[in-house]
């Protein structure tokens, strides 16, 4: 650790540090082994700006990353339930300084500039934000609030964040790359608190892609923040991802740009042979560059999923197989990319190894705990190990990050609500969907039989018709292949999808 250099590195070279995290690195090591409370940390790390717990919480995270530390097992840091935390590794002084590389520019250096950074992956700008007309009533609480979005936004891998206090969209010598954004936000009087005007705009050409209006009225501050945080990280990062894709013919054939018209096609996939294309187009940009991480949760997720369910029953042993394979690749690209947490916990589900399964699960909420999509693919898979609790908070909070319910919501709530017995909830929720997906269908005829429904037989039957004719070897399947079929994509835990299976066996019976 060089202090003077504000500089952290390890046996691979430097490490990547933000300065907050930086600073509370100093304190624990001053500290010798000593607990050092969160008052403490809160009064010297962030000077005592205001600032709700979520902040040292996303710190702490930013720390055990860089030196690969896991909260459960730990090497380097303690935490000390609900008082702060201690550094209990060993420490020494170092023979000599670490030398600097290029890659970790010398103290005295200018900052990165928005212009310096990579094109690749899209960049973030995170300015100053405008508080002058709270600033006397709540000195603390913009600068507090821009603190706490940017710890949020840093758990997400797929941007690049700059924090440029100083940056100036309107200044025509502003030079930025093609894919940045800009995220501004103004703080005005509402009633005794203050309310947030929030927007992402495209810096190319100013085009607002997402603006909230947000009050901090009628909660407390802490609470307030904490909401308004969530509300930002869960929305601007969906925005950015849609605007890229829809745009993507705008910009060169890099490599970033043939991933992601690959992942626009993917949205568009009916049959087979459009799966295997996308395959094989993930597969050579694999080829191309192993380094390249995004890749792998799709091609992932086509191995899994017998190609999008365009080829059923290809999903055998050999094909799961080599998911698990490609899914450790990818994680090897980024350890702590919240995907690739995710993609693992899936496959480890598919394996059977539902502890290991778990972890993955839970480790893939905690690194990017923002997203609507990540909470509910998350609940997705506690349904399938029986932490039906657990999954119905991850659905809650998937509601209060994207209050509308998009189609897989509805229907994983849905399919809750048909494994516990409650078959009037489930028929309910799936007649909210507005375009059913392939399992949403298959649920919805199941609780809609078990209601006595005059239409639920035929949809079944269209449902499995359309299994029948696109199995994966070109031969008819018989119900118990079905069946088959359909308890391999559900890997349920102990039992925990006994009625699921009892409904499909009865329906492919009768049907």
């Amino acid at each position: 650790m060089d202090r003077d250099d504000e500089r952290l590195v390890g046996p691979s070279g430097p490490i990547k540090l933000g300065n907050k995290a930086f600073r509370l690195l100093n304190m624990l090591v001053d500290h010798g082994g000593r607990l050092v409370t969160k008052d403490a940390i809160f009064s010297s790390v962030w000077d005592g700006t205001f600032v709700s717990e979520s902040a040292l919480t996303s710190t702490i995270k930013e720390l055990r990353r860089a030196l690969g530390d896991l909260s459960k097992t730990p090497s380097y840091i303690e935490s000390v339930y609900g008082r702060g935390y201690r550094l209990i590794a060993d420490i020494g002084e170092a023979d000599d300084a670490p030398i600097a590389t290029p890659t970790t520019p010398a103290k005295g250096k200018p900052s990165v500039k928005v212009s310096d950074l990579s094109d690749d992956p899209p960049v973030i700008i995170v300015s100053e934000f405008n508080d002058a007309a709270v600033r006397q009533s709540l000195p603390y609480l913009g600068e507090g609030l821009r603190e706490e979005i940017l710890s949020s936004l840093a758990q997400f891998r797929d941007i690049q964040l700059v924090a440029n206090s100083q940056f100036d969209e309107r200044n025509p010598q502003v030079a930025a790359p093609e894919r940045s954004y800009h995220l501004t936000a103004t703080l005005l009087p509402d009633r005794d608190s203050a309310k947030i005007i929030a927007r992402t705009k495209r810096v190319s050409d100013g085009r607002v892609l997402w603006a909230e209006n947000m009050s901090l009225a009628n909660m407390g501050n802490a609470e307030g923040v904490d909401r308004i945080v969530k509300r930002i990280a869960g929305s601007l990062l969906p925005a950015v991802d849609q605007d890229l894709i829809s745009g993507v013919a705008r910009h060169g054939a890099n490599l970033f740009d043939r991933y992601l018209i690959v992942k626009r096609g993917v949205l568009s996939v009916r049959t087979y042979e459009d799966a295997k294309r996308s395959v094989d187009d993930l597969e050579a940009i694999i080829a191309e560059r192993p380094d390249f991480g995004l890749p792998y949760a799709q091609l992932v997720r086509f191995y899994n999923t017998d190609y999008f369910f365009t080829s059923f029953g290809a999903s055998d042993k050999a094909l799961r197989a080599r998911a698990l394979k490609m899914a450790r690749a990818g994680f090897a690209t980024d350890p702590s990319h919240s995907m690739n947490y995710l993609t693992i916990g899936f496959c480890n589900l598919y394996a059977g190894k539902f502890a290991e399964a778990k972890e993955m699960l839970e480790q893939a909420f905690e690194r990017n705990p923002y997203s609507a999509e990540r909470a509910n693919q998350v609940a997705t898979g506690m349904v399938y190990l029986g932490e039906f609790d657990r999954a119905r908070q991850l659905f809650a909070l998937s509601h209060e990050l994207q209050p509308w319910s998009d189609n897989d919501n509805l229907e994983q709530e849905g399919r809750l609500h048909l494994l516990e017995g409650n078959d009037q909830a489930a028929s309910a929720a799936f007649a909210a969907v507005t375009e059913p997906l392939f399992w949403g269908r298959f649920y919805q005829s199941l609780s809609d039989m078990e209601l006595g429904l005059p239409e639920a037989p035929a949809m079944f039957r269209r449902w499995r018709e359309r299994v029948e004719s696109n199995w994966h070897d070109g031969s008819h399947p018989d119900s118990d292949m079905i069946m088959a079929m359909i308890r391999s994509h559900h890997p349920f835990d102990n039992g925990y999808g006994a009625r699921l299976f009892e409904l499909a066996e009865k329906a492919l019976n009768r049907d």
